[in-house]
């Protein structure tokens, strides 16, 4: 099958998913992907047999909500089959190069180790209600379902960003937000229980450029080489409180400083990443964190599995005179490499407090 006629079958698809959904019907994803509504549309009913369409299709949802996420589209996503399995990583250290000796073969050789990182998606569903008066009486008609779609994606996204932040699968309540947040631990809570994480306790203390030197000389040499691609991950509030630490500077730089927004600096040449969900009052299971945190590492060490199946589909409750729309999606996030990580804990934003290092 052509590129270009694949891309026009993904296109119908997708227009049927996301623009049709008032006539409401199933939609899943899998190695045939069907779609079939209720009142049949040989235009919008039909079957793909091929698995690589299918997967395109089920990515194209994923990337829908993934984009509307600052820290999801800078982290690595891992489309997976299998509900559990192992993620193979190489791992090579040590010294390579040796003097050679003439006709002489070296005994000690070195060999690169492989290890596993564990991954186990969950499942999570998210839930949409759209009476039908609103569908019947907005400007756009039955067209304005996908208004209602994007809407919702970037609730999904919104909710995903905050469980790949604040995940905690010891969490119990059955408050909306720990629904949530129970579903997957999410990298505050893997980077404070897994070993090898170089933490660093701001004691309730402001960000200073002192305590990002600090971070960064806490992160081991030999990831220290390609500054490009770290970053510092951190709530935009932290940004504009170290901004204004040099803005205080009676000097050029504290000019420029004032002059520019926080998002066009980069302490030490690294550039930061501003994650406005990442909460400023958080308390996280087995931490002593009472403010926000900074974590200082390259994203791309930062995975989100997801499995490939995703389900959505759309009904209308006749009775309640409302359609029904739901997504599943099954996830997980890991950490690669624990020691590739830098984090500071206990930062505050209150003004009356002290900065870090401050004498």
């Amino acid at each position: 099958m052509g590129k270009a006629l694949t891309d026009k079958i993904i296109e119908r698809q997708l227009s049927a998913l996301f623009g049709g959904m008032s006539g409401g019907g199933d939609y899943e994803f899998g190695a045939g992907v069907e779609f079939v509504k209720k009142t049949a549309d040989p235009l919008l009913s039909s079957t793909l047999a091929t698995q690589a369409t299918a997967r395109q299709l089920a990515e194209t949802f994923v990337r829908l909500a993934v984009d509307e996420s600052a820290l999801l589209r800078e982290l690595r996503t891992l489309f997976v089959n299998e509900p559990s399995g192992d993620i193979a990583k190489l791992n090579i250290s040590g010294h390579f190069v040796r003097k050679a000796t003439e006709n002489t073969a070296d005994t000690e050789t070195r060999r690169p180790v492989t290890s596993g990182l564990t991954y186990t998606t969950v499942k999570a569903r998210a839930q949409m209600d759209v009476p039908a008066e609103t569908i019947e009486d907005n400007i756009e008609g039955e067209g304005g379902m996908a208004a209602f779609t994007d809407a919702f994606m970037v609730g999904i996204s919104n909710d995903l960003e905050m469980l790949a932040i604040q995940g905690d699968s010891s969490l119990s309540g059955t408050d909306d937000e720990s629904m949530l947040l129970k579903t997957n631990d999410g990298f505050h809570v893997l980077s404070t229980t897994a070993l090898g994480t170089h933490t660093k306790n701001a004691g309730a203390k402001r960000v200073s450029w002192k305590l990002l030197s600090e971070m960064y000389r806490d992160l081991p040499t030999k990831y220290r080489r390609n500054r490009a691609n770290l970053r510092w991950i951190a709530h935009p509030d932290v940004f504009l409180d170290l901004q204004g630490e040099i803005v205080e500077r009676t000097t050029g730089l504290g000019d420029l400083a004032f002059q520019n927004d926080a998002g066009q600096f980069a302490p030490l040449g690294i550039r930061p990443l501003e994650v406005a969900l990442l909460p400023t009052d958080l308390t996280a299971t087995g931490t002593d964190s009472t403010g926000t945190f900074i974590m200082l590492c390259d994203p791309r060490n930062l995975i989100h599995v997801v499995q490939r199946r995703l389900r959505v589909a759309t009904e209308k409750a006749i009775r309640k005179d409302i359609f029904e729309v739901t997504a599943f999606i099954r996830n997980d996030f890991l950490i690669e490499n624990t020691d590739a990580v830098v984090k500071a804990t206990d930062v505050v934003l209150d003004t009356s407090a002290s900065r870090f290092g401050a004498t």
